[in-house]
This record gives structure tokens, sequence and C-alpha cells, in this order.
């Protein structure tokens, strides 16, 4: 039995370097893929947008890539909660998240589990209390610079 546990620790030690080698691999594969999935939403809007303009609507909030503007305020008057589909101020709240770091997935307007996720990143690292829903809270801290 003991020869059993010496081996078996023994193949732990040497495949640890390995599997530590590939998920940092695998880490960096699933961010490159999270920023094209981000670029991808941000073209998705931006052909909607054309949709819209060439029905006569008008577009709002204006469409600016999530990986080009600079870290900045969010200014939301109501709350914003998992489910909201289609919304022009959950399209705001994923580009301030994508700004900051917290999230890189499409830009839609959709609130559903990475945005949700995004915005749980966000209160921790402002200590709001971690919910993943955007209220009074959230929004207070988002609108100060």
């Amino acid at each position: 039995m003991k020869k059993l546990t010496m081996y078996l620790a023994l193949a732990f030690l040497l495949t640890t370097p390995f599997f530590t080698s590939a998920s940092s691999e695998v880490d960096e594969q699933v961010r490159r893929m999270r920023e094209i999935q981000a670029q991808m939403g941000y073209l998705q809007a931006q052909m909607a947008g054309v949709l819209r303009l060439k029905k006569g609507e008008a577009l709002t909030p204006p469409l600016t890539s999530p990986l080009s503007l600079p870290v900045s305020t969010l200014n939301v008057n109501r709350n914003l909660s998992f489910g909201l589909v289609g919304d022009n101020d959950v399209l705001s709240l994923q580009q301030f998240l994508t700004r900051g770091g917290y999230y890189s997935g499409p830009v839609t307007g959709n609130y559903l589990n990475l945005t949700r996720e995004a915005v749980i990143k966000y209160q921790r690292a402002n200590d709001i209390n971690p919910t993943g829903f955007f209220g009074p809270l959230s929004r207070a801290r988002a609108a100060r610079p």
C-alpha cells in the first residue's frame, strides 16, 4: 500500500507542471475567445443599428467599440436585472463593464449569465454585496469617476 501511495504521489508531482502550463495556455485561449466574442457582439449590434437606420429608427445610445473606449462613469436611472433583452441601458452597462475589464462577452443589450457574472465581479471589486442585481448601490458607484 505504501508503494502505491508513493507511486501516485510521484506521478502527481511529475504531471503537475504539465497541467499548470496547459491550464495557463487554456486560460489565454479562453481570454482570446472572449475578446473575439465581445468584438462579434459589437459588430452584431452595429449591423442591427444599420438595419434600424434603414427603417428610419434612431440609434440610442450611439454604438461605440467597447474595446477602444476609456474607463468612465455610467449613468443609468433605473435598476437592471437578469432577463432584460435588447435593452439600451443594459448595452451601456455591458460597455461600461467591458471598459472596466469585468466583462468580455458580446455587447448585445441582453442581461443574461455573462452580464450577471460581470456585475458580480464589479460588485465584489467595489465592496458591494455581490448579488448580480445592478441596483441603487451599484448605480451610485458606477456614476462616480
